[in-house]
């Protein structure tokens, strides 16, 4: 280190393939140009959390973390620090830089602020993919719930964690754990214990030997919401009894439970930071992710065939997999689309698809669907206008917002920034329920 500090074209050198690796997207230079600038300011240790990184970033280029959802987000923080710019935040209690380099390489307090006043004018928006694909299922006959990401952000890389993966059957909430057993049974040194019981569990929250991967996953799709409420926490108070032992715990939750859904995601009362920093959603397949689908699976890889694709499914994974069977019963990929169309036309699977979705779940969350189509219709409109829809309706605001981020959290409502929309898909076969009735 010595050498280098004393060798200024060495140290140039470094300085600017630094400079080069944070050029590869701007989002790298936003988020290291925020961090350098808190550290200038208030110290080289000082953390922030996901959320109020995200924010900050967001407030310099709006353009570039508006869309950006939480795991998004933190795909580019573990990527930064894969690269040698962030510290792990192994802790839980927020990034900062790596060290007193990174910061002298960023460049001086003047660079810095120059950087973020003229981001939203500079910066250019990648369509990279940041970890979005899914491993396959059944011998890649079926592909994951679970990005790359969310598996990575789910297993963790060491302290002791707890997570809540949020889902429903229209996204996969079946198949988390058996995901999760593939992940790890690929890689050596995991210990997955059984979890058949409450007393068993609490039992496992607390054994493991030091230097142990340990990765405890509680099914509790179909437990009570009193269960879910227990187990979370004993997650978060019983911790390993032997030192330097830890665990990642996985809870999963389903539709059948939206009253502790809405305590994690609604709860004015609750540390939001946290919140971020324990939820993750199975999600529909957006384009991208939907792209590198017909990639996996070597169909719909045309233009055409891809925008007819996501016409049909909505990028919804229960559709996706149906797919994928009348494809392989028929051979025939554009046949495959014409009978899933056929089938979402019938009175009896619209029922199965909006049950599998969790709509019926939740009469206020019903009633905020409801409010939006029938007010706002199916075009984009704004947080305060759905909100506004829902609240004439009849519902409380409280009750009005919990129903729009209870709409999001199960993929019945599209975001692009700040606007919403109902998704295309689910809203055309409840459409044609309701004429047939």
């Amino acid at each position: 280190m010595d050498a280098v500090e004393q060798d200024a074209s060495l140290r140039s050198d470094i300085t600017a393939a630094f400079k080069d690796t944070l050029a590869l997207d701007d989002r790298y230079n936003v988020i290291a140009n925020v961090l350098a600038q808190h550290a200038r300011d208030n110290g080289l240790e000082t953390r922030l959390s996901d959320r109020e990184l995200r924010d900050e970033c967001a407030g310099w280029w709006p353009q570039g973390f508006d869309k950006l959802d939480s795991e998004g987000f933190r795909a580019y923080l573990q990527e930064m620090v894969g690269l040698g710019v962030l510290a792990p935040n192994h802790d839980g209690q927020g990034w900062h830089l790596r060290g007193p380099n990174a910061l002298r390489m960023i460049g001086t307090a003047q660079e810095i602020e120059a950087r973020l006043l003229g981001a939203e004018r500079e910066s250019r928006l990648e369509e990279a993919v940041v970890l979005e694909s899914r491993p396959g299922l059944d011998d890649g006959h079926r592909s994951a719930p679970l990005t790359i990401n969310q598996i990575d952000y789910l297993l963790g890389e060491s302290g002791n964690q707890v997570r809540v993966v949020l889902g429903t059957r229209a996204t996969g909430i079946g198949d988390v754990e058996r995901t999760l057993r593939d992940a790890t049974g690929r890689v050596a040194g995991w210990t997955l214990p059984p979890i058949g019981n409450a007393n068993t569990y609490r039992r496992e929250l607390a054994a493991g030997r030091a230097g142990e991967r340990r990765l405890l996953i509680s099914d509790l799709a179909l437990g009570s919401e009193k269960s879910c409420r227990e187990s979370l926490e004993y997650a978060r108070a019983i911790l390993p009894t032997t030192a330097e032992a830890t665990r990642s715990v996985v809870l999963v939750s389903s539709a059948a439970q939206l009253a502790f859904w809405r305590d994690l995601l609604a709860d004015p009362e609750a540390d939001r930071s946290d919140t971020d920093d324990t939820v993750v959603v199975l999600r529909r397949y957006h384009r991208r992710g939907l792209r590198d689908w017909t990639q996996y699976h070597s169909a719909y890889e045309t233009e055409a065939r891809l925008a007819r694709l996501a016409a049909v499914t909505g990028g919804w994974p229960l559709l996706l997999d149906h797919v994928l069977r009348l494809r392989e019963e028929h051979r025939d990929q554009d046949r495959a689309l014409h009978e899933l169309e056929e089938w979402l036309g019938q009175k009896e699977n619209v029922e199965e698809f909006a049950d599998a979705v969790g709509l019926l779940e939740d009469e206020t969350v019903r009633t905020g669907y409801e409010a939006i189509v029938e007010q706002l219709g199916t075009g984009w409109n704004s947080d305060a206008d759905c909100a506004a829809a829902a609240e004439l309706a009849g519902l409380a605001p409280d009750d009005a917002q919990w129903a729009l981020t209870c709409l999001e959290t199960l993929q019945v409502l599209d975001r692009d920034g700040t606007r919403l929309r109902v998704e295309p898909v689910l809203h055309a076969a409840l459409g044609a329920l309701d004429a047939s009735q």
